[in-house]
């Protein structure tokens, strides 16, 4: 087995026979045969790993077969799996190895095999499709789930009349079944430029189809783009967390170009050499299953970044000919798109069986960030341009003139803090007084340059208390130990040394409320605002209590890491430490997690369990406590009444702050 496997397999003890399953050699003894191939994985944390392989004998026939791993809550789909056939089987540790026609998400492969019993198996993707190829009878068989044919057989129907394509026969789509017709000819090379021109000038008749585009298809088609890279981010963390880091600062640079309204149209969906057939100088462009109306510019992207995953130049001859066909190609809009289908596809290494899957992942992301790389001109950061010279550099923050963060990728990654060289000596020594922590875990200092105003530091997670929050794979018991976690290091904080540190009391946090309402002056609930402010600042400045603690002062769910293993969770960009009240840093976090339940990001149940977690290992005063969260809440108000989309969460903390449900506050003993 290899590392990358063991190390999974050590990660995920909820999966008893995970490594089983991630252990071709092992799976093919099981199944007493001489070899086996993988030729596909998905896996859900925690929860299951499913495993498409090709099972080789000694005399070189080739069966293909499923096998699975389960958690022991989900053992009930292994007995349901083998009741149609199994090759081995460990009930006890929910370990199966079964034939593709046990397959019950793809009821159609069965029928397909009896009605083409010649078949050559090409694709098996356990529970997602089949594909077959009959030459006796001149057809390629696929099995998908049955929605997601009516879905590939709309999508052929689409695109069927505006480009040279497989004609579709003897469909049948209430168990799954597409069949189209075999056609001639081989995939073009990366170099045959004839070919790839002539593809970019199908590409673009496909483009500038008659078909109009329903009404909601562009806001559909940007949710499903942020859906589908989502999802590749939560599976490449889950098995390469090196890479899945640097994957999500890269993500966060294209969110806005992702979302950005564009032109929709009929398009392939899944575009790559790999769907063209080149017979003399005819191209046809084939495999329509994705097929639907988006954003034309996405088919050349999908293009790209396969070809760039496989050391190609991104193919301009495709580009070349789309132009020449009327296409058109905004650069600029290009680049992100092409970085998201990178991503999209970092975790593919895995996904194909490869051993080394991190090293490749970490390699795609590390492309996908250099293709949006800009090396930002900021004149009070001089330290900036150096730390993203480095190989595979990212850039995951930056406040113009103030300060940014830098990640280095590896399998140990590192962060570079850069601020103003006269920052430096000040942010140097408030990392350092957290380097001790014990409860909590603080980045460890690498290196620091004070003329540069650069601080490199260990990581210390692999992702944010809030993006774990948001993963609905992540376990409420696991989200709620790391509350508990938080809870217990904000009260390790508030005993470091605090000598030095700035004050930061009732008045300095009405301060900083008023800054952020003067920056959103005119905006929604403004005046309300007004009102409700005279009431906090009564209660700030009434009865402060003793300023005896230290405080983050920014504490939130972002400045939170979670472990990979144990409760101790990760305290990071502590610049802002200062003395005041403990009861800042707990409001804070507690009116954080309601924030998230007004955004979405947390369910109603997810939320109540990280609140009752984390209030139960703080203690402050009540009165105090109450009065920091309705300053935090109004605050929050005008942070997010300038942020587009976002109305419903400020005026849900406009409403904390008002006491407009007064239950809906979070108390001390709550």
């Amino acid at each position: 087995m290899s590392e990358d496997a063991a190390d999974l397999a050590r990660r995920d003890p909820s999966i008893p026979a995970l490594a089983d399953a991630l252990d071709a050699p092992g799976l093919a003894a099981r199944a007493g045969l001489a070899s086996a191939e993988v030729t596909y994985r998905r896996y859900k944390p925690g929860v299951s790993l499913d495993v498409g392989l090709v099972l080789v004998a000694a005399s070189g026939a080739r069966t293909p077969a499923r096998a699975v791993a389960y958690a022991a809550e989900a053992a009930p789909k292994l007995r349901r799996d083998a009741r149609r056939g199994a090759i081995a089987v460990d009930a006890a540790r929910g370990f199966g190895i079964l034939p593709d026609e046990a397959d019950r998400d793809l009821p159609g492969i069965a029928v397909a095999r009896r009605a083409h019993p010649a078949v050559r198996v090409l694709v098996y993707k356990p529970g997602r499709r089949w594909v077959g190829r009959c030459d006796a009878c001149g057809v390629l068989v696929k099995v998908h789930r049955p929605a997601a044919a009516r879905a590939a057989s709309a999508g052929h129907a689409l695109l069927a009349d505006l480009t040279a394509t497989a004609a579709e026969v003897c469909t049948d789509l209430d168990r799954g079944i597409l069949q189209t017709r075999l056609l001639p000819g081989r995939a073009p090379g990366s170099g045959d430029a004839n070919a790839l021109r002539a593809a970019g000038r199908a590409l673009a008749r496909i483009h500038a189809g008659g078909a109009v585009a329903p009404a909601a298809a562009g806001l559909a088609w940007r949710r499903a783009r942020r859906a589908a890279l989502d999802g590749a981010l939560a599976q490449l963390w889950a098995v390469a967390p090196a890479a899945g880091e640097s994957a999500r600062a890269v993500a966060r640079q294209l969110a806005e170009e992702i979302a950005r309204p564009r032109a929709i149209a009929p398009i392939h969906g899944d575009f790559s050499r790999d769907q063209l057939l080149v017979a003399g100088g005819d191209v046809a462009i084939v495999d329509l299953d994705r097929a639907g109306f988006g954003d034309p510019l996405w088919d050349l992207a999908s293009a790209a970044a396969d070809n760039l995953a496989g050391g190609g130049d991104g193919l301009p001859a495709l580009v070349e000919g789309y132009r020449a066909a009327g296409g058109e190609v905004d650069p600029a809009a290009l680049r992100p798109l092409t970085a998201a289908a990178l991503l999209q596809r970092a975790a593919e290494p895995f996904r194909r069986g490869a051993d080394d899957w991190r090293d490749r992942a970490l390699d795609t992301v590390t492309l996908a960030a250099r293709i949006v790389a800009t090396v930002p001109r900021d004149p009070a950061l001089p330290g900036l341009a150096v730390a993203l010279e480095r190989p595979g550099a990212v850039l995951v923050a930056h406040r113009e003139g103030k300060r940014a963060v830098v990640r280095l990728p590896g399998r140990d990654p590192a962060f570079v803090k850069v601020v103003r060289p006269k920052r430096h000596a000040a942010a140097l020594d408030r990392a350092r007084r957290v380097e001790g922590l014990q409860v909590a875990r603080a980045p460890r200092i690498i290196g620091a340059d004070a003329g540069r105003g650069t601080i490199e530091m260990t990581a210390v997670g692999e992702r944010t208390l809030f993006e774990a929050g948001a993963d609905p794979t992540v376990p409420i018991g696991d989200l709620a130990r790391w509350w508990s976690g938080a809870g217990r290091a904000v009260g390790e904080l508030r005993r470091i040394r605090g000598d030095g540190l700035d004050r930061h009391g009732p008045r300095e946090e009405l301060a900083a409320l008023d800054r952020a309402w003067a920056h959103a002056r005119g905006a929604e609930g403004a005046d309300r605002a007004a009102g409700i402010r005279a009431r906090v600042a009564a209660e700030l400045l009434g009865a402060p209590g003793p300023e005896d603690a230290v405080l983050h002062r920014d504490l939130h769910d972002k400045q939170l890491l979670v472990p990979r293993e144990g409760e101790r969770v990760g305290l990071i960009d502590v610049d802002t430490l200062a003395r005041g009240e403990a009861a800042l840093d707990v409001a804070n976090l507690a009116v954080h997690i309601e924030l998230r339940r007004a955004q979405g990001h947390l369910s109603p149940a997810r939320a109540d369990a990280a609140r009752v977690a984390f209030l139960r290992e703080v203690h402050v005063a009540p009165r105090r406590f109450a009065a920091y969260a309705r300053a935090t809440a109004l605050r929050l108000a005008a942070v997010y009444a300038v942020r587009e989309s976002e109305g419903d969460a400020a005026r849900a903390m406009l409403a904390l702050a008002a006491g407009d449900d007064p239950s809906l506050m979070p108390r001390m003993g709550a």
